[in-house]
């Protein structure tokens, strides 16, 4: 409050403060250097005192910011008691100033009053000599409360000792800054020994404090106080340990399985659930945290985003990340034509598309046959259809999947049918019919543009196949050599050499469950069918398990959940039935629950389920017809469609 107020640093560096606020002197100091604030000119007008608190020490690493100097109109009185004392010459300090000149043992009292609510810090600046002595300082420091301090104690011996100790787990590059008591900091970087430089005269007290903690670690002080005897004092010990804390926030939305989140990289964790995370592993004070998705819900196709996934941990951890999860809805079913006319405007070997509940409409051509089979990306960028001897490339045109542009062809070996694209969208393998291979190609992940790597044997008519959820292993069913091959699929995309399962007579459909554990073929000359358990290190097939079935399930297609399949069974005169079938989670075993007509009069070629598991599509070659799935019990209840001249439908894909 009033005027006049001087600073000095290093008794110079004259600094004028005018009001309360920050300051700072002019002249730097290199690490290492000592510093001293005083007051030089106390403030007048009204007549105040004013102190410095931490005003003296010895630079680190770091500019020092917290010299405090507090001002008041109320002060109080600092002193204590003189022990020990036989040598002559000593001279006592508060607060980095204030000389006190002490003769003889007994009580004491610093000129200079102290501001209520300063610090004050008593120190020896000058020890008796005649006898040489060392003098300790006891309930030296310490904040000015509403009275005067008077239990300073000040021990002087012709005998001192030092005060030792070890530190261990310090880590890092910052360092530990050590008090005894109170006087000048000591600042430690690694483990090891450790020793003050100041003795303390015997019979007088010790009191090790940490006065600086390290940057992201907690260093404590044991057996830090007590009376130093006739010996020195080594037992003192200083455990750092790395101050951490928790990562975690909220899930909402989360419908399928499979999410697996990470923290920093690492750290997996798997979510089954929505409501409140937490990482297993803390993160350190001074760190950064990155929650990140590792894997997408596979039982259901979803998406989950990530908000306030990253930042700085410093005092407390956070509960704030938001991960969000959506499940993908269809937009457009697209069809592959055959024979035509199939509906006004829509001519054969076509892609058509039938935007749900919105009709069909023509998209793009394919030359004088086929196609025989259509598979869509699985960022819903891109169609792909085969018409035995092309691959064309169609782009969806806009966020409803309404129009396709019409893209440059790729040459195929006359024979190809079946298209296969792996669940990372970066590989598409076709199946030749007649040169009995499958022929690998890579996805260019920006524009899809298809570019030939291999080509590896099947067996006899491999038809079409399915790729694993975590896209490591394709299955491939041949209806000829009646086996499905399995291959290994490398990280090039190339595949290896195939180990071929018998399944049975003219297999003709094949669908894995959304975990991987369960493999099922369908047959179209025959009454049942194939299950097979699947090793998920090595992709091999066992426990081969044959499920009768009322009619020839030429046509497979499994619900997102996994918990249930559902069979197109007909033989192609009478009409088909669709069956639905519930799944074990533990055994893969078959149970049928209903069976619907699915409207067909001729051979069912394609079935999908939409990635929510709301609508099952159907293609036969007269008809597209669309079920609503019940989402408690899995049956299915005729939802719309449209009908196709006879023999036109060929196949169909579901489209994000």
């Amino acid at each position: 409050m009033g005027q006049g107020l001087i600073l000095q640093n290093n008794s110079g560096d004259d600094i004028a403060v005018t009001a309360d606020g920050t300051f700072g002197f002019a002249a730097a100091l290199k690490p290492g250097s000592a510093y001293s604030v005083t007051v030089k000119t106390q403030p007048s007008g009204p007549t105040q005192m004013c102190t410095v608190n931490a005003g003296a020490g010895t630079l680190a690493d770091a500019d020092v910011n917290n010299v405090k100097i507090v001002c008041a109109t109320q002060s109080f009185l600092v002193g204590g008691t003189v022990t020990g004392l036989a040598g002559t010459g000593l001279v006592l300090q508060n607060n980095a100033g204030d000389d006190l000149a002490v003769a003889a043992n007994g009580r004491f009292t610093f000129a200079t009053p102290v501001a209520s609510a300063a610090n004050f810090a008593v120190t020896v600046k000058t020890p008796p000599g005649s006898p040489t002595q060392t003098c300790s300082v006891s309930r030296g420091t310490g904040q000015i409360g509403g009275v005067a301090v008077d239990n300073v104690a000040v021990v002087c011996s012709t005998t001192s000792y030092f005060v030792s100790g070890t530190i261990t787990g310090l880590t890092g590059s910052s360092s530990v800054g050590l008090q005894n008591n109170g006087g000048s900091s000591i600042y430690l970087q690694n483990d090891g020994p450790f020793t003050f430089p100041d003795k303390v005269a015997s019979g007088s007290l010790y009191a090790v404090t940490v006065n600086s903690q390290p940057s992201s670690q907690v260093c404590t002080v044991v057996n830090g106080s007590g009376v130093v005897a006739t010996s020195n004092v080594t037992n003192l010990a200083i455990v750092c340990s790395t101050q951490t804390f928790s990562v975690g926030g909220t899930v909402s939305g989360l419908e399928g399985t499979g999410l697996v989140l990470q923290n920093n990289a690492g750290d997996d964790l798997p979510i089954t659930a929505d409501g409140s995370f937490s990482f297993a592993t803390e993160v350190a004070s001074a760190s950064s945290f990155n929650v990140t998705v590792k894997t997408q819900p596979k039982i259901l196709d979803q998406t989950c985003t990530v908000a306030n996934g990253t930042g700085l941990i410093m005092t407390a951890g956070t509960t704030s990340v938001a991960i969000t999860c959506v499940t993908a809805t269809a937009r457009a079913a697209y069809i592959g034509m055959f024979q035509g006319p199939p509906v006004t405007g829509v001519a054969p070997h076509m892609i058509s598309n039938n935007v749900i509940n919105s009709g069909v409409s023509p998209l793009g051509a394919m030359g004088s046959v086929g196609p025989y089979a259509v598979a869509v990306d699985p960022s819903s960028k891109n169609v792909y259809a085969v018409n035995g001897d092309w691959i064309y490339q169609f782009g969806i045109a806009n966020p409803i999947g309404v129009g396709l542009l019409v893209k440059s062809p790729i040459l195929t070996q006359p024979g190809s049918v079946g298209i296969i694209i792996d669940p990372q969208g970066k590989y598409l393998y076709v199946c030749n019919v007649l040169q009995n291979y499958i022929e690998a190609f890579s996805i260019d992940q920006t524009s899809g543009a298809l570019t030939h790597i291999g080509v590896t044997p099947t067996g006899i008519r491999p038809r079409s196949g399915t790729i694993d959820p975590t896209g490591r292993f394709l299955y491939v069913f041949n209806e000829s050599s009646n086996n499905v091959s399995t291959y290994t699929i490398q990280p090039n995309g190339t595949l290896s050499a195939a180990t071929n399962y018998a399944v049975g007579i003219s297999p003709t459909a094949i669908t894995l469950d959304p975990t991987g554990k369960f493999l099922y073929v369908g047959h179209l000359s025959s009454s049942y069918i194939m299950a097979f358990a699947v090793d998920q290190t090595t992709g091999a097939l066992s426990n081969a398990t044959a499920y009768a079935t009322s009619n020839r399930p030429s046509r497979l297609a499994m619900h997102p959940k996994g918990k249930y399949l559902y069979a197109g069974e007909g033989d192609g005169t009478t009409g088909a039935l669709m069956t639905q079938y519930s799944i074990d989670a533990t055994t893969g075993a078959l149970t049928p629950a209903s069976n619907l007509p699915s409207g067909a009069t001729l051979q069912m070629v394609s079935m999908s389920v939409d990635p929510t598991g709301r609508y099952l599509f159907t293609l036969s070659q007269d008809m597209q017809a669309t079920f609503a799935i019940d989402q408690v019990t899995g049956a299915l209840t005729a939802h719309s469609g449209f009908t196709l001249q006879s023999a036109n439908g060929t196949s169909m894909a579901i489209a994000r």
